[in-house]
C-alpha cells in the first residue's frame, strides 16, 4: 500500500490523502473518489495519463501527487451540450 495525494486540476481545494492498494486500477480509483469523467496523471509526469484498466500502484512512489482532470471526451460533450 502507498499513501498518495489526489488533487483536482484547477481547484483551490487541498489535495486528498488516499491509500492505494496493490492491484488497483486507474478506473477503480476514479470511481472510489467519485471523480467520474476524470482521468489521472502524475504531477511529476503530466504528459502521461493512466489508462482506465492500468494497474497504477507499481507506477507510483510513496507520497506522490496525482492530478485528476476532466477527460477531453467529457469536456467535448459538455461544450456540445451548451451549444444545443
Amino acid at each position: 500500500m502507498k499513501r498518495c495525494l489526489v488533487q483536482l486540476a484547477g481547484s483551490e481545494c487541498q489535495p486528498v490523502a488516499i491509500t492505494i492498494h496493490p492491484g488497483v486500477t486507474a478506473v477503480e480509483l476514479v470511481r472510489e473518489l467519485e471523480l467520474f469523467g476524470c482521468v489521472l496523471f502524475r504531477r511529476a509526469d503530466p504528459s502521461r495519463f493512466f489508462a482506465g484498466e492500468e494497474v497504477i500502484d507499481d507506477e507510483l512512489t510513496e507520497g506522490e501527487t496525482l492530478i485528476a482532470t476532466v477527460s477531453a471526451e467529457v469536456a467535448q460533450r459538455y461544450l456540445r451540450s451548451l451549444l444545443i
